[in-house]
């Protein structure tokens, strides 16, 4: 039996996203989240993405024009038959710059 090590309890998630860099530029395209806590996510991609990298996560809701915009650093990374799976770690530190019309 593994022991949890996780201080937040995580939400369980089929949330459709997107994954850019911090300046704003696609690194993925679409991901999905896996469960969600205060402090991270789990996501699957079918793209691979290097452990240590800064993304933001953008997520749009059905009905909102503002999309929620989370930014994070890959913690750790597994590779799946079909994709990849990464925990990510939310930043503290970061501010979105608005989006460009």
């Amino acid at each position: 039996m593994s022991r949890e090590r996780r201080n937040q309890t995580r939400t369980q998630s089929k949330i459709p996203l997107d994954l850019y860099d911090l300046k704003g530029h696609a690194v993925v395209g679409e991901a999905q989240c896996i469960n969600l806590s205060e402090t991270g996510a789990q996501l699957k991609t079918k793209k691979p993405l290097k452990r240590q990298a800064k993304v933001r996560l953008h997520v749009v809701s059905a009905g909102k024009t503002s999309p929620l915009q989370l930014a994070g650093k890959v913690v750790w990374t597994k590779r799946r038959p079909r994709g990849f799976t990464y925990g990510i770690e939310f930043l503290r530190s970061w501010t979105p710059k608005p989006a460009a019309n």
